[in-house]
């Protein structure tokens, strides 16, 4: 199966990385394409699979994005051209196209979508441990069990963490398990807070936040994107979980 280059990915807004709202800071769903789908599109071919089949899956990943069916019925027909200019035998005909967005619109909520196990799309997986797709809209997404809840609350940063880091990194990290809590993200969900609210969470002089912050990051223990106040973006935090022991 031929793989389509970088360049050509970058032609999709789809595929752009997940678009986040200025006023809530929260992250859209969804955003980009699956990079399966966007293999047979771009390239115009089938993959391992029959015309009819690459088709419904290309128009229920379309519907995904929120493709209207005009937008659908021209996607469509361009893929059509592709195949035939690679030498295909066989497209989708005008019916099939129709057919095929006749039963994506009466599945409103995608209840019989392909996903990311479906046999079609393990045929065409660039493989879960490089796909955007996967990592950020499948696996993020799972709902931690509970006993892996009760290995990562603050508890365990404490027993393994305490006498490693001072007084002001463990203030700093208790708010953002307590705001995890507050935002309803999960453990090791992703929150998005401003500079004040990191201080009034955790009690912490606003000089030393953003410094705390940096040393929890290089201690493997969080991710973070430091905000812009001029520019309204706030601050990107993610727990690292399961929590890592301290290298000494």
């Amino acid at each position: 199966m031929e793989i389509i280059t970088i360049d050509e990915f970058k032609q999709f807004d789809a595929l752009n990385e997940l678009k986040r709202s200025n006023s809530t800071k929260e992250w859209s769903y969804p955003a980009q394409m699956k990079p399966c789908i966007a293999i047979l599109l771009v390239n115009g071919e089938i993959g391992p699979t029959n015309v009819d089949d690459a088709g419904f899956m290309i128009i229920q990943e379309l519907g995904r994005l929120g493709a209207s069916d005009d937008e659908i019925r021209k996607n469509m027909e361009e893929w059509n051209k592709k195949l035939i200019a690679r030498g295909a035998t066989k497209c989708l005909r005008p019916s099939d196209i129709e057919g095929k967005i006749r039963y994506l619109r009466r599945h409103p909520k995608g209840d019989r979508r392909p996903g990311c196990n479906h046999f079609l799309s393990t045929q065409i997986c660039i493989g879960k441990d490089s796909c955007m797709f996967y990592q950020k809209l499948v696996r993020d997404s799972k709902p931690m069990p509970l006993a892996a809840l009760r290995r990562n609350n603050f508890e365990k940063f404490w027993e393994l963490w305490r006498g490693k880091v001072n007084a002001t990194d463990i203030c700093v990290y208790k708010a953002i398990c307590d705001l995890e809590k507050i935002r309803g993200v999960g453990i090791g969900g992703t929150i998005f807070v401003s500079r004040d609210q990191m201080v009034y969470y955790s009690g912490i002089a606003v000089n030393s936040v953003f410094t705390s912050l940096k040393r929890l990051e290089k201690y493997g223990l969080i991710k973070v994107k430091i905000g812009q106040a001029r520019s309204n973006i706030a601050t990107e935090i993610q727990r690292i979980v399961p929590i890592p022991k301290p290298l000494t």
